[in-house]
């Protein structure tokens, strides 16, 4: 069974919030048991609509391949768990609602025959770095705030290396907006982690970013030119 704390959050949630383990080695090796344990966890949304790899992206530890282990542990599990279509027995309850196991398919858009709730959310399907939450954010918005791309490990191309991985992950996030119409793109930047090399990568996806727009009517350019965090070669570039 899922189980889920107060805020509606899993076991898999308090992990990628904290990331234990004396080192990268052994905190993949804790994240895969986990999540080979509860597969279906990584596509659970807490009362703020973020599933686990929101937690995770957000974290000062994650890279590369803690993300790469987490993404190919998740959709190899969960291709495994499947109860006879006829069983009633439920196997989570998520905010009230309990939602019954049967065969999985991890690749592609959710279709009939999933794991549904009454409310029609679906679990175990997708791509779980395509989900929203309540804010619109997805994982990708939120690794391009991430603090820790700026300085530590992640500085420099590391850092870089990781959001490529993501991107790779989910092309699709490069063209999703937040609630504010906002496009990962202009989240790096007006955040502290901005550089010619991150912008690139994400333009390289989609190469009409830097021509959104937000509600505001802000562009990525404007953002980036009136952020103080940013290297004044930066801003002007």
């Amino acid at each position: 069974c899922l189980h889920e704390d107060e805020r509606g959050r899993s076991p898999l949630h308090a992990f990628c919030q904290e990331m234990p383990g004396k080192d990268e080695k052994s905190l993949i090796a804790l994240l895969k048991a986990l999540v080979s344990a509860q597969p279906l966890a990584a596509w659970m949304q807490d009362e703020d609509g973020r599933v686990p790899l929101h937690y995770l992206v957000a974290h000062p530890r994650v890279s590369k391949e803690v993300l790469a282990a987490y993404l190919e542990t998740a959709k190899k599990a969960a291709k495994h768990v499947a109860i006879p279509p006829a069983s009633p027995s439920p196997i989570a309850r998520v905010h009230g609602t309990t939602f019954s196991q049967r065969p999985l398919n991890n690749d592609g858009p959710p279709t009939p025959g999933g794991l549904h709730g009454k409310g029609g959310k679906v679990l175990g399907r997708g791509n779980c770095a395509a989900l929203k939450d309540v804010w619109g954010w997805l994982p990708l918005h939120i690794l391009c705030w991430n603090p820790a791309l700026s300085d530590g490990k992640l500085k420099g191309r590391k850092g870089t290396l990781l959001l490529e991985a993501l991107v790779a992950a989910c092309p699709s996030a490069v063209h999703k907006t937040d609630e504010a119409l906002r496009l990962p793109l202009h989240c790096l930047c007006e955040s502290v982690v901005a550089t010619e090399a991150r912008a690139r990568v994400l333009l390289k996806t989609n190469p009409s970013a830097a021509n959104f727009p937000d509600d505001a009517g802000r562009y990525p350019s404007d953002i980036a030119r009136d952020n103080p965090k940013l290297p004044l070669a930066l801003r002007k570039a």
